[in-house]
């Protein structure tokens, strides 16, 4: 089975407190992954880094080999992705998420690869 996502040495500040320092993984592709934790231990922050939404300060984000901060259109094409509070206004009948064709979202904070 190929590697859906590998961090490697991860880092992310915000001034002067580190939110993710040094982290690596590798989730299998096929796997089941879950990031869990208290409030302020990374889950977040990592996940967007994941998805292109905030770069890492240091180290390396791959998804399906796709450099998520290169390229994260490529990454949102091919991720599906939860908000544990998805804000949606009172305009939108069904939530507008991005999902994947083969494996929909149904559980909050939540990746499919």
């Amino acid at each position: 089975m190929t590697n859906a996502v590998i961090l490697e040495n991860v880092s992310k500040r915000f001034d002067e407190v580190w939110a993710v320092r040094g982290l690596s993984l590798t989730i299998q592709g096929g796997s089941i992954f879950g990031l869990l934790g208290p409030n302020g231990s990374v889950k977040s922050t990592t996940m967007r880094m994941m998805l292109g939404l905030l770069k890492p300060d240091s180290g390396m984000v791959s998804v399906h080999g796709i450099d998520p901060s290169q390229n994260p259109v490529g990454v949102k094409r091919i991720v599906g992705y939860v908000q544990r509070r998805p804000g949606f206004t009172n305009t939108l009948r069904q939530p507008s998420i991005w999902t994947s064709s083969e494996r929909p979202m149904v559980s909050p904070l939540c990746l499919a690869f």
